[in-house]
């Protein structure tokens, strides 16, 4: 199985935030709607808002965060460093849990991200999905967005550790993000 996305999704002509900004002004319903979808997009000076201005990347991903949904966990919520492949968490058999991505869009519109899932077990892949996540605008605060929701494997067989790769690209094949870490299921918390 590949890692990369699929063939893009064809698109008409992409446009500037700035381009967009300037087009049909006086018309005051089209400003409206421009002010709704772009939100605080846009700029004092005109220019797609970003907050590392000097960083050109347009999508930004800042951390993902696991919630998982027992009583008897021993954190709420775990906090995933991005940059440690080797990272393992461990996780209760048959417990549901949700993964969430936070991250910044700057300089202009992210369209069609999504994110892609991939889990093998010694080496063999098991399980590949993707989940749409949406197109955001440019803005200062960071997006918190559910990427996925699933249930740890249960059962002496499904007792073992397993590779997770995510990788959060876009329709035009640009790829963000790529994250990994291993999460070993067990019978209880520890």
């Amino acid at each position: 199985m590949s890692d990369q996305p699929q063939a893009p999704i064809p698109q008409a002509k992409n446009i500037s935030v700035e381009d967009m900004n300037k087009a049909d002004q006086g018309d005051a319903s089209m400003e409206a709607y421009k002010a709704k979808l772009l939100g605080g997009a846009i700029g004092a000076d005109g220019k797609a808002v970003a907050k590392y201005p000097n960083d050109k990347r347009k999508v930004i991903v800042e951390g993902v965060k696991i919630v998982f949904d027992d009583a008897s966990a021993p954190q709420k919520e775990l906090v995933l460093p991005l940059n440690q492949p080797d990272q393992i968490v461990i996780i209760k058999e048959g417990v549901t849990f949700t993964t969430y991505v936070t991250f910044y869009v700057q300089h202009d519109i992210a369209l069609g991200l999504k994110v892609t899932n991939t889990t093998t077990k010694l080496g063999i892949a098991l399980d590949t999905e993707t989940a749409m996540l949406g197109s955001f605008a440019p803005k200062m605060e960071a997006y918190v967005v559910k990427a996925v929701t699933n249930e740890a494997p249960s059962g002496f067989l499904g007792r073992t550790t397993y590779s997770f790769k995510s990788v959060l690209s876009d329709d035009d094949l640009n790829v963000h993000n790529t994250f990994q870490c291993s999460i070993t299921v067990k019978s209880d918390w520890k």
